[in-house]
């Protein structure tokens, strides 16, 4: 059965001297599956939006992490610690074959307590590395999570 959920998710791109952030907060949910958790979120849009026409869905379990995107933007990912899966990357105006490598994939997730899923990883293009990321989820479930003010997470209040 499906919880509601509060996501938080901090991404960051470190490239030369650089970083680049971005965080969002946003409703979902959240599922305890078999061997892991399904969590689901419509990613807010750009520029006050509601959302956008992406949904986003991570899978854990097996000792990886599945990010599928749908939608505007078309991915999948897989995050295993130690290993390089290519997947190809479409949107609106075309597509590309991209390499993401994950040096730490750590997950703490409860039924009831929510929890964070930690990701270091570099994306490729042509062999080519584009810098180090770091992807954070902190997963609320909504009972405990504090209240957001109206607009929260719709790209109305700022990302960092």
């Amino acid at each position: 059965m499906s919880k509601n959920a509060i996501i938080s998710i901090l991404g960051s791109h470190i490239y030369d001297e650089s970083e680049d952030v971005v965080e969002i907060v946003t409703p979902g949910t959240y599922s305890k599956q078999e061997d892991g958790f399904l969590i689901t979120y419509d990613e807010p849009g750009e520029s006050g939006e509601e959302s956008s026409d992406v949904q986003t869905t991570i899978k854990t379990g097996m000792g990886c992490v599945v990010v599928t995107r749908t939608g505007e933007a078309v991915s999948q990912m897989i995050f295993e610690q130690g290993k390089r899966h290519v997947f190809y990357y479409h949107t609106e105006i075309g597509g590309m074959t991209v390499g993401v490598s994950a040096s730490r994939v750590e997950v703490a997730l409860d039924d009831e307590l929510g929890g964070r899923i930690e990701i270091d990883y570099s994306v490729d293009f042509d062999n080519a590395v584009t810098g180090d990321n770091r992807f954070t989820l902190n997963l609320s479930p909504a009972e405990h999570a504090p209240v957001l003010p109206e607009g929260y997470g719709s790209g109305l209040w700022p990302r960092i």
